[in-house]
């Protein structure tokens, strides 16, 4: 746990994170899904999938349908995938530096 809080990812003191094209999900601090912890901190999250949603631009809050609790594998169907993902960002691979 990071100070009880940010099971995912912890912010304090003036950090400034970004992430693209993450999957934070299961994570719990406190002993509830709490993914995020922002304190005095910016952070950009985009192409996503967060569990409890965050606001950012093709950010999804979707069971990313690991194969299972212990691997962490997408399965074929899962949202997370490459072409799933390319459909939420409109079909402009570039959001993910593919070509």
């Amino acid at each position: 746990m990071a100070n009880n809080n940010g099971g995912g990812i912890f912010c304090n003191d003036f950090s400034v994170i970004a992430a693209l094209n993450s999957i934070l999900w299961g994570d719990s601090a406190a002993g509830a899904p709490n993914e995020i912890y922002l304190s005095a901190s910016l952070i950009n999250i985009t192409y996503s999938d967060i569990q409890g949603g965050w606001t950012g631009t093709g950010n999804i809050d979707t069971d990313p349908l690991f194969v299972s609790g212990s691997d962490y594998h997408l399965t074929a169907s899962s949202p997370c995938g490459v072409k799933n993902l390319l459909a939420v960002a409109g079909g402009d691979s570039s959001a993910y530096g593919l070509k």
